[in-house]
């Protein structure tokens, strides 16, 4: 039921290379407190786009079509917009697109519907069709 203790401390020289060069990439020749961005960078790289990437790959290998949409409108009204983001340059964050698919309960997150500017407005109805469309076609942008 328990692991090895020798099998937690197992490395690999090709996983010691691997980790080096991800360091290198993600924060040059130091790490310290001014690396939040980069950071923030590696682990949404690492437990967003790595493994949607390789799930895709996957599925591709079949004779399913596979799509994949990366959210990157933002304006004040994105979650990614908290305070203490602003400036950073953080982009949208995961989940951002929720607001613009679905009425969000103000109990969880109060969303400021009545203030959404038209960008807001077409962008929700973007995503919407593009949902709407891969739930009845099986395809987010099917030929007419």
């Amino acid at each position: 039921m328990f692991v090895q203790k020798s099998l937690l401390n197992w490395t690999d020289t090709c996983d010691v290379k691997y980790a080096n060069m991800a360091k290198h990439f993600y924060f040059g020749d130091k790490l310290d407190s001014e690396d939040l961005v980069s950071y923030l960078n590696f682990g949404s790289d690492a437990k967003f786009l790595y493994p949607t990437h390789k799930y895709m790959n996957y599925m591709s290998s079949s004779q399913v079509p596979v799509y994949n949409y990366r959210m990157s409108f933002q304006d004040n009204t994105s979650f990614s917009f908290a305070t203490g983001t602003v400036g950073l340059g953080l982009g949208t964050v995961h989940g951002d697109e929720l607001p613009y698919i679905f009425k969000i309960d103000p109990s969880y997150y109060d969303v400021p519907y009545a203030g959404w500017s038209e960008d807001n407005l077409r962008h929700s109805h973007r995503m919407c069709q593009l949902w709407a469309n891969f739930a009845k076609f099986g395809n987010p942008t099917p030929e007419e």
